[in-house]
């Protein structure tokens, strides 16, 4: 399911930059119920940059109940981990990284925006196979880079 659709990238005055600002909430991100996105109208040639900010609704997510839980599995309870799956059905991951903090998952996030290109729509998702238990969810901007 996708959650909202963003069809206004097409015919934007070049000083107009940012497409979206995308809130994706963490126990949403089912595979059955796919948490996402969808950025359509967008000239397949254009470079959109998908980037954290200080001061968005969320810093990072969860996919665990508690961070005692993530630890007793050997994992980082915190992350920025989203897909993005253009036209045709290619998909990438991006931000795999986890943390202990969620400070420290955010600021990974903003040292490092993901850049994508050659397609006319973007979903932007977040998953989990378990999402019942997740915790936060994941904030990002969409712009033309």
């Amino acid at each position: 399911m996708i959650l909202a659709t963003l069809a206004s990238a097409r015919r934007r005055p070049a000083r107009q930059r940012l497409l979206a600002d995308i809130d994706l909430i963490g126990t949403l991100a089912a595979l059955t119920d796919i948490n996402g996105i969808l950025v359509s109208g967008v000239n397949a040639s254009a470079v959109l940059k998908i980037s954290k900010h200080i001061g968005q609704t969320y810093d990072a997510w969860s996919k665990f109940d508690t961070d005692s839980i993530a630890h007793s599995l050997g994992q980082k309870p915190w992350q920025n981990t989203f897909r993005v799956t253009k036209e045709g059905g290619a998909t990438d991951e991006y931000l795999t990284t986890q943390f202990d903090a969620v400070s420290d998952a955010r600021d990974n996030a903003i040292a490092n925006p993901v850049y994508v290109t050659g397609s006319t729509s973007y979903v932007i998702w977040i998953w989990d196979d378990n999402s019942g238990d997740n915790r936060g969810g994941l904030s990002v901007r969409v712009e033309y880079a």
